[in-house]
């Protein structure tokens, strides 16, 4: 609490600088420093019990952590905030952001479990996502260099279970997701339970991927989800500039 004020109040003063230009500049970085001393605050305040927050980047992120023994990375990065939100209810889960992870609008990230672990890779950009972990020892691991659009779901878990009524047993276990380098999720695709997606995919829009594919640089689209093409992966750029670097 005591750094947030300080930024604070040396942010207000900043009109008693004659040059607009450096006015300007330092505007901008004590703005950051602000940011970073408000997670510092509210990781202080909800983080307890043997759970470690490390910061490498500042964030707009909320963090809620219950239980003990919780780890949280945010790795080197581009300096922007991360409008990201974590929840956690349980002991010894893991989170590690990777460097450069960009976030364009807001992501939720809910674990209600022990012992989880998730990963986001470095330079990959999320744009709406909301991935949920409630699953004893699952993990989802998310690639280097991957995009996904919004209204994104990422479920390693049904949120209930579906037994065999002859034996009782539990038949939906979560375990993990695991999502290769360089996959584009299209808008509104849902992710289920124990599913493998291979590097340089393209996941259609609005398809419900329920199972694996481990073939790299197909396109997956449908419901359920299935190889619609071979061959095939995807850049970042709009296919008219892509075009253009080809001529």
């Amino acid at each position: 609490m005591i750094h947030l004020l300080f930024w604070r109040t040396i942010r207000k003063f900043t009109f008693l600088i004659p040059c607009s230009r450096a006015r300007k500049a330092l505007r901008k970085a004590w703005d950051k420093k602000i940011e970073f001393a408000k997670l510092e605050c509210q990781a202080k305040f909800s983080v307890k019990k043997g759970n470690e927050l490390a910061l490498a980047r500042p964030a707009a992120a909320k963090i809620h952590v219950h239980g003990k023994d919780n780890k949280i990375i945010f790795r080197e990065a581009n300096g922007e905030p991360l409008p990201l939100e974590i929840s956690i209810t349980g002991d010894g889960n893991t989170i590690d952001i990777g460097e450069n992870v960009h976030i364009d609008k807001f992501v939720s990230l809910h674990i209600t479990a022990n012992g989880t672990f998730f990963r986001i890779g470095s330079n990959t950009t999320l744009n709406g996502v909301d991935f949920r972990m409630n699953e004893n020892n699952s993990h989802t691991i998310i690639g280097s260099n991957c995009i996904f659009s919004w209204g994104v779901d990422v479920w390693c878990t049904d949120g209930h279970s579906i037994i065999d009524p002859q034996t009782n047993a539990l038949t939906n276990k979560g375990k993990f997701i695991e999502i290769g380098d360089h996959v584009w999720v299209g808008k509104d695709v849902k992710i289920g339970k124990n599913v493998k997606i291979a590097s340089g995919c393209i996941v259609g829009w609005g398809s419900i991927v329920t199972k694996s594919f481990e073939e790299e640089n197909c396109i997956i689209a449908g419901v359920p989800a299935t190889i619609v093409k071979r061959g095939r992966t995807w850049d970042i750029a709009m296919p008219e500039d892509y075009d253009k670097r080809l001529k």
